[in-house]
């Protein structure tokens, strides 16, 4: 697919860094060190958003997305990522089986170990070659994307969608629904105004329809599709309420039967009656990042959003510092602590970074927001001349950041058996597992095991990367809870296929989360 490929991944703020890293003193295996640490981050505040005029009396759709199917490509191969920038080979999902590989993708739920989850991020959005379908690779498509809104990664999802060419019948009502819960709207309405056959979802035509000030078309299609049962009741009373909320004064909302959709969402919310989204599923917590959502519930949002690395960490400091705590308690305790440690930091005073550290580092554990924490503070700590106890604290918290490399080959040191077997870890040296218990017995397992063990060298030898990539994000998906053998198995997988950065990072995950409170 070529489209405005630049303009895409610059708009999602993404970044991929590909790291050349060396290994340790003694690297445990003959491969060379880490060929790529997949690294991206998003910054929803850096998106261009596209306006397109309505043109609703257009009978067909120009294409607004501008794209062009280069030769042989199909749906399912399009990415906002190239190999070149991943570090992966083309052909990782090129031999695949199609229905596994649909299953496993389908299967994919955000992974206790942030590094894995970079990885499932990366494969959800790389540019590789599918396999051979009969449907052109729709469905491996829309697999993708249903997973990257599973993970509240709606930009992404719009993008990746609009990569592809949305305006299509095949995909236009997914695009709809990420463009209803990004809050971009305008252009997939504008759309549909002009290319009404692209979806036979009334109410999605009834909203867009209204979204272009064509307030009596609207209420026509409404009427028409109440009279012919193509709306359900509760749908129809939320649509007139949407469409003429003066008519409806006095009369309560639906009971909405069944689950939450992105156009009952938008509904409920132009409204006024916005759902909370704490019990909904984690694609709406996007919406509590507006400005005009209370300061607690953007917190919280962004805090389940960050878990998943949807956006950046970055973007969490600036809410939690945004104002003073109104209570105490809950998220209000944890951006007081954060407070406090970022005045702190901004201080240069080692004493009060020391005190303040150890309560961020606990209230940031319990929330599991152990590594976003890391990412932004775990290099420049270890620089500090801070008390014994602190500068040991300091020292694991950079062995999670991404400056765990450099973090392990500084003068910063930790004499805990625990801190100083992560360090050998992040060096990719071999490292005594004695006293530390099963799972650094596994993770020491998998930096000296020289060939992939099963469940995945038959998958490898059967030129199937992608799938024994899926496989090992499924079983590590609990983390340290995981199955000892797996975890070696799926980090001799990573290690011997490009990944190493990616097995360290994991590798240190899970002995440093494991007992981070």
């Amino acid at each position: 697919m070529l489209t405005k490929t630049a303009a895409s991944v610059a708009a999602l703020g993404l970044m991929v860094t590909v790291a050349f890293a060396s290994g340790g003193d003694e690297p445990v295996s003959s491969q060379e060190g880490p060929r790529s640490a997949i690294e991206w981050l998003t910054d929803p505040a850096s998106l261009m958003r596209l306006i397109v005029e309505p043109e609703a009396q257009a009978e067909q759709a120009r294409d607004p997305i501008q794209t062009t199917l280069l030769g042989g490509q199909t749906l399912g191969g399009v990415g906002l990522l190239s190999p070149l920038i991943t570090g992966l080979p083309n052909d990782t999902f090129a031999n695949a089986r199609p229905e596994r590989l649909l299953t496993l993708l389908a299967d994919l739920r955000p992974s206790d170990l942030p590094a894995l989850q970079d990885l499932a991020l990366v494969l959800l959005l790389a540019e590789l070659s599918p396999p051979t379908t009969a449907d052109g690779g729709t469905a491996l498509l829309r697999t993708r994307v249903e997973r990257l809104i599973a993970f509240g990664a709606i930009d992404q999802a719009q993008a990746l969608l609009e990569q592809a060419g949305a305006d299509t019948p095949k995909l236009f009502d997914l695009w709809f629904d990420v463009s209803l819960l990004s809050g971009d709207d305008a252009q997939a309405c504008a759309t549909l105004r002009r290319a009404p056959n692209l979806t036979q979802d009334l109410g999605a035509r009834i909203f867009c329809l209204s979204r272009g000030d064509d307030w009596a078309a609207a209420s026509l299609t409404l009427e028409a599709g109440r009279a012919l049962g193509e709306i359900a009741p509760d749908d129809a009373l939320l649509l007139g309420q949407f469409l003429d909320p003066e008519a409806f004064e006095g009369t309560p909302l639906p009971s909405l039967q069944g689950q939450m959709t992105p156009l009952r969402f938008r509904l409920l919310d132009g409204l006024g009656e916005p759902p909370a989204t704490l019990a909904l599923p984690l694609a709406y917590a996007v919406s509590d990042l507006r400005d005009t959502i209370g300061w607690k519930a953007q917190i919280e949002a962004a805090e389940r959003l960050v878990r998943t690395q949807a956006i950046a960490p970055e973007r969490l400091r600036a809410l939690y510092t945004e104002r003073k705590p109104a209570a105490s308690g809950g998220v209000w305790d944890r951006a007081a602590a954060f407070q406090a440690f970022d005045a702190a930091l901004k201080s240069g005073d080692p004493g009060a970074i020391a005190n303040a550290l150890p309560e961020v580092w606990a209230a940031m554990s319990r929330a599991g927001l152990q590594v976003p924490f890391a990412r932004m503070f775990g290099a420049e700590l270890t620089d500090l001349p801070l008390a014994p106890s602190a500068a040991q604290l300091a020292f694991k918290i950079g062995l999670l950041s991404k400056e765990y490399e450099k973090v392990a080959a500084s003068d910063a040191r930790s004499d805990l058996p625990r801190d100083v077997f992560a360090r050998s870890i992040a060096m990719g040296v071999a490292a005594d597992p004695r006293g530390l218990g099963p799972l650094a017995e596994a993770i020491t397992l998998g930096f000296t095991l020289p060939q992939v063990p099963e469940p995945f060298a038959a998958l490898v030898a059967d030129n199937r990367l992608g799938e024994a990539l899926l496989r090992a994000l499924l079983l590590l998906q609990d983390g340290a809870q995981s199955d000892p053998g797996d975890i070696a198995a799926a980090l001799v997988l990573l290690r011997t296929n490009g990944l190493e950065a990616v097995a360290r990072q994991a590798a240190l995950q899970l002995m440093l989360m494991e007992r981070a409170i």
